[in-house]
């Protein structure tokens, strides 16, 4: 296995791994944003304590003019090496003990792999990073599967959604979602002049959550597109004012600790709220996802049915239309569901009938 000197190496500067923001930065910031996010101090402990894994290389590209290779998959634990090493790109950061002559020779060279661009090695990277052992955060792999859906379909492909997950090992709706989310904030950025930058790099879990949501969908006018024309087109239809709403919503108050919907696990009801009249007149009031869930208990029986039914027609669209795979494991889950609807429509006819 070939060998490249660390002081040759550089952080990919188009990283996915990294905020939109800090495309093309110098690389003491790329390597300030790994050291806040990375843990760098237990790998490089690690690294020396126990060296470098030779069985996984370094990804890099060929050497630029100056001889330097841009790390195109192992940026962190480059970043680690540069810790190591007191890379000027590390600034004050230090560890907490010196490391000795002799460890620091035995990581002045790491093992690497050259590929000639990044195209050979970009699908590699997704099925790692998507499905594989080691995930990003959903953020960046919101990133790397828009990049993908969007060279899938300037290439032609029919489905690009289907495409990308059959290549990163997802599913379809999963995949759409996930461009979904990332397209809305791009298009509240740049077309809303909302600034998105902490739903972005601090809830875009919940915000993920939250294209789960088909109520919180609607509200912002984007509906139930399917298709990939069809997700294009209700992109460019969205409710600037809705969209800003559901942003803020997401976002920490002045003098408060925590946003109005915090918790992942409340976006259902978040979007129950949102379509009813009164709940979202209570939320809008108090700006409290409590109080304004308790005026959708007392009524919302009937609209959470109806979110329900929506939430089940779409679905039944996407498997009829060949948008999602179908199964034994998808046929059981059916029935099951077709039970429990049963038991509920039983359960309301009785009291109907009281």
């Amino acid at each position: 296995m070939p060998k490249v000197e660390v002081e040759k190496l550089l952080l990919d500067p188009e990283n996915p791994r990294l905020p939109e923001e800090l495309y093309g930065a110098p690389q003491s910031v790329l390597f300030d944003y790994l050291y806040d996010n990375g843990v760098l101090d237990e790998l490089a402990e690690s690294m020396l304590d126990n060296g470098f894994f030779e069985h996984e290389p370094i990804i890099i590209l060929p050497p630029d003019d100056n001889g330097d290779h841009i790390v195109v998959e192992g940026n962190r634990r480059l970043a680690a090496l540069m810790l190591i090493h007191r890379n000027p790109a590390t600034g004050e950061r230090s560890l907490p003990q010196q490391p000795t002559p002799e460890q620091l020779n035995r990581l002045q060279e790491v093992p690497v792999f050259e590929v000639a661009s990044r195209e050979e090695v970009r699908l590699f990277l997704g099925y790692r990073h998507i499905s594989g052992l080691k995930p990003w955060k959903p953020e960046a792999k919101a990133r790397y599967i828009a990049s993908e859906v969007d060279r899938a379909h300037k290439e032609g492909t029919a489905n690009p959604f289907l495409h990308v997950a059959r290549i990163v090992g997802s599913n379809t709706q999963g995949i759409r979602n996930s461009y979904v989310a990332l397209s809305m904030l791009r298009f509240a950025r740049n077309e809303c002049g909302v600034n998105t930058l902490h739903v972005l790099n601090e809830r875009f879990g919940v915000w993920l959550r939250c294209m789960n949501s088909q109520d919180i969908k609607e509200y912002v006018g984007f509906g139930s597109p399917r298709t990939f024309a069809e997700v294009l087109e209700a992109l460019s239809k969205l409710d600037c004012e809705r969209l800003g709403e559901v942003l803020s919503d997401l976002s920490p108050r002045p003098g408060k600790d925590k946003p109005v919907l915090s918790d992942s696990r409340d976006v259902t009801q978040y979007g129950l709220v949102l379509q009813n009249d009164q709940a979202h007149f209570i939320l809008r009031k108090y700006n409290d996802l409590e109080i304004a869930r308790q005026a959708v208990v007392t009524q919302g029986f009937p609209s959470q049915v109806e979110s329900l039914r929506r939430r089940v027609d779409a679905l039944r669209d996407d498997i009829e239309r060949g948008l999602e795979s179908t199964s034994t494991e998808l046929q059981v889950a059916a029935e099951d569901l077709l039970r429990s609807a049963r038991l509920l429509h039983g359960a309301v006819t009785a009291l109907v009938e009281k």
